[in-house]
């Protein structure tokens, strides 16, 4: 995020620096709404007409250990930085 001048228990971004649980997950979750975000919001959406499907629900997800190894062996960490 926003560089490393940091230490391993802090995070950075946009000259925040946050030591506490809360305040991470805080700054985490600016960074990715940043990331994923448009800068720029639509003006032209009608908010009464939302025709996003809210009927659809998750009713169990099963995860396994072994699942979840899979994947995290499977992740590039070069790209990490």
């Amino acid at each position: 995020m926003g560089g490393r001048s940091c230490t391993n228990s802090a995070i950075c971004y946009v000259s925040e620096v946050a030591t506490k649980p809360a305040k991470k997950a805080e700054l985490l979750n600016k960074y990715f709404c940043s990331v994923f975000l448009s800068a720029t919001p639509d003006v032209n959406i009608d908010p009464t007409n939302n025709s996003l499907r809210t009927d659809t629900e998750i009713s169990e997800i099963q995860v396994s250990v072994d699942d979840v190894t899979k994947h995290l062996t499977g992740l590039d960490t070069s790209k990490a930085f």
